[in-house]
C-alpha cells in the first residue's frame, strides 16, 4: 500500500473512517509508482521484519517452528499492512486532526510507535495463548525458579531474633532448601529468612506426625524390583564422580545451610530440580546427600524430588511406592510478618505445635496445606533394598 492510496471507510456519528486500503495490493504497480512511496515499500519492508521477529523473542522455547511462521504470516500479511494503512497510507490514525481536529493526527515517521505496538501487542498474545514454560507455574498459581537463577544470599535470623545459632545461615552459600518447590510461596527476602530459621530443624525428623506425609508402602512385584535395582545402578554411575565433594561443586552444586550441623548436607543442583518435574533421569538426582568428615564431605546418597502437585501414580513412575516412601512437609503455621523475629517457634513452623488452618488463623499465623515438594532419599551404596531406600541413612 503507498501513501495517498484510496482505502474503504466506515461512516460514525457522522465521520469517515478510513480503515482499510483498496490497492494497490501486493506491489502491483509498484514499479509506475512515484520514487518516493517505492522508497516507502521498501522502509516498510524493514518494519514488518522488525514487527514479525518480536513475537519470536516472546515466544522463545515455546513457540514451535510452524507456528512461529504462522504468526510472521498472518502479523506480515494481514494485520501489518491495516496498521500501516491507518498511519501511513491517509488511514484514520493519521487523520485525527483533520477530522477530529487533534494536532496533526498521529505522525510515525520512523515508525517506532507503529512497531513497537503491533509487534508488542502480538508478543503478548503470543505469551497468553501459549502459556508459561512447562513446569513455570503449577496449578497453585506462583513461580517455579528456572534453572540458572542464583538463589539469593541472605542470612537466617534465630528464634529469638539473632543471625546464626542453632537455626542460623550462612550468608556465603546457598540458602534454598533442597527440593524445594518454588511455586508455594511469593516472599520476600526477610520473610524466606525467617521461614528458613523455622525449618532448619527439620533435617532431623525421621517421619510421621502432622508436619510430614509419606506415602505408603504398597504390594510389590518382579518389575517394581527390577526397576528400583536400575534406578540404583543408574544412580551409582551418575554420582560416582561426585565422591569427590569438589567436583559436585564445581559442577554447580549448592549446599543448604552449610554452617548448620546436620546429620547429611544437601548439595542441590536447582537445574536438577527443575527438570525434575518434567522427566525422571535416575543419573541426575536433585541433591547429593553428604556425611560431614575431619577433612570434608564423604558421599552416601541422593535426593530425587518432584512437585507437590505430583500424584501417588506420578511419584510411582519415578520410584516405586513399594520400595521407597516418598514424603512430604505438611501444615507449615508461619507467624505474621513482622512478628518472626520475636515469634513463639513451639507453635511455629515445621517442629511447631499449630498443625491445622484453624489453630493457625487463631494465632494469627499464616497458613500451607504443604511446602518444598516430594522427596525421597536414597542410599546406593548400601547393601540392600530396604537400606538403599530408606527414610534416612542408618549408621
Amino acid at each position: 500500500m503507498f501513501a495517498g492510496a484510496p482505502g474503504h471507510t466506515i461512516s460514525l456519528a457522522g465521520k469517515s473512517w478510513d480503515w482499510i486500503g483498496r490497492a494497490p495490493l501486493f506491489l502491483r504497480h509498484f514499479s509506475a509508482a512515484p520514487l518516493q512511496a517505492q522508497l516507502q515499500v521498501l522502509f516498510e519492508f524493514l518494519a514488518v521484519g522488525l514487527v514479525a521477529i518480536i513475537p519470536w523473542g516472546s515466544g522463545a522455547d515455546r513457540l514451535r517452528l510452524p507456528a512461529g511462521c504462522a504468526v510472521s504470516a498472518v502479523l506480515a500479511g494481514g494485520v501489518f499492512p491495516v496498521v500501516a494503512h491507518w498511519v501511513w497510507g491517509g488511514g484514520w490514525l493519521a487523520r485525527l486532526g483533520t477530522d477530529f481536529g487533534l494536532g496533526a493526527g498521529l505522525i510515525d515517521g520512523a515508525g517506532a510507535a507503529s512497531v513497537h505496538a503491533v509487534g508488542g501487542l502480538s508478543a503478548l498474545a503470543v505469551v497468553w495463548i501459549a502459556g508459561s514454560r512447562k513446569g513455570k507455574f503449577p496449578k497453585e498459581g506462583l513461580a517455579t525458579a528456572m534453572p540458572g537463577h542464583n538463589a539469593p544470599s541472605i542470612q537466617a535470623i534465630g528464634p529469638q531474633g539473632q543471625p546464626g545459632g542453632s537455626q542460623g545461615a550462612s550468608s556465603s552459600a546457598s540458602q534454598e532448601m533442597p527440593g524445594m518447590d518454588h511455586s508455594q510461596m511469593q516472599i520476600d527476602a526477610h520473610e524466606k529468612a525467617n521461614e528458613k530459621a523455622a525449618v532448619t530443624e527439620m533435617s532431623h525428623m525421621h517421619g510421621g506426625g502432622p508436619h510430614m506425609y509419606m506415602t505408603e508402602i504398597s504390594a510389590g512385584n518382579s518389575a517394581d524390583l527390577q526397576r528400583a535395582n536400575e534406578i540404583v545402578t543408574q544412580l551409582r554411575a551418575g554420582i560416582e564422580k561426585y565422591k569427590d565433594y569438589q567436583v559436585a561443586l564445581n559442577d554447580g552444586y549448592r549446599i543448604f545451610l552449610p554452617n548448620i550441623p546436620q546429620p547429611e548436607y544437601h548439595f542441590t543442583s536447582y537445574k536438577n530440580g527443575f527438570m525434575a518435574a518434567m522427566r525422571f533421569d535416575p543419573s541426575q538426582p536433585t541433591s547429593l546427600l553428604y556425611r560431614k568428615t575431619s577433612d570434608g564431605y564423604q558421599l552416601v546418597g541422593a535426593m530425587y524430588t518432584m512437585p507437590k502437585r505430583a500424584s501417588e501414580d506420578q511419584l510411582n513412575e519415578h520410584v516405586p511406592l513399594s520400595v521407597a516412601m516418598w514424603h512430604l512437609h505438611t501444615n507449615l503455621c508461619m507467624p505474621p510478618k513482622g512478628q518472626r523475629q520475636t515469634a513463639d517457634w513451639t507453635q511455629f513452623g515445621l517442629q511447631g505445635s499449630i498443625a491445622t488452618q484453624a489453630a493457625c488463623e487463631a494465632a494469627g499465623g499464616n497458613f500451607h496445606p504443604s511446602v518444598f515438594g516430594w522427596m525421597v532419599h536414597v542410599y546406593p551404596y548400601e547393601d540392600s533394598l530396604d537400606k538403599i531406600f530408606a527414610m534416612h541413612r542408618r549408621d
